[in-house]
């Protein structure tokens, strides 16, 4: 078991520390809640007193309550980080790109793949009667073929205006 796996638990009482636990200091807030409710510092140890104790689901919000600058100070850094790895990406396809005076092919083509095999995929399952215990294999090709779609859409159309609208939100806040 990871901290991550404990997000959604966490999360129903106290959001903020629910989606620290799914990042890159998940661990650090996982120590912080282990510490708060006097257990060993793993996830599981974490689980086991939160299910079993109901004292330890007000101790999740207290910890909240009582550290929410610095878990907001922590959330917006997390954010900083994600926004600088997208804008890291898109740089090196630019760098690349002026490097060589050709676009990067191999992005393009992966990108093509997964779009035409995402709407294939949705026209086969619509168009076709799928027998009896054949369809996991199928929707779960799906699930990851919609997963990538998402991916590709958010990297070339959807989080480039969010990305440069948050990045504004931060530097203003600094």
């Amino acid at each position: 078991m990871e901290w991550k796996d404990l997000k959604e638990i966490v999360g129903n009482t106290a959001p903020i520390l629910g989606g620290l636990l799914g990042g890159p200091v998940g661990a650090g807030v996982g120590g912080l809640i282990s510490t708060a409710l006097g257990v060993n510092s793993d996830p599981m140890s974490v689980m086991t007193e939160l299910t079993s104790n109901p004292d330890a689901v007000l101790k999740l919000k207290q910890i909240q309550l009582d550290h929410k600058l610095e878990l907001e100070k922590l959330k917006l850094s997390e954010l900083d980080f994600r926004l600088k790895d997208v804008a890291n990406a898109r740089q090196r396809q630019t760098d690349s790109e002026k490097a060589t005076g050709k676009p990067d092919y191999n992005l393009n083509v992966l990108t093509w793949v997964i779009v035409i095999g995402f709407f294939l995929i949705v026209y086969f399952i619509m168009t076709t009667v799928i027998p009896q215990g054949k369809s996991d294999v199928l929707y779960m090709l799906l699930g990851t073929l919609a997963t990538a779609f998402m991916q590709v859409i958010h990297y070339k159309y959807g989080s480039s205006a969010g990305s440069k609208q948050k990045t504004e939100q931060l530097e203003r806040g600094k």
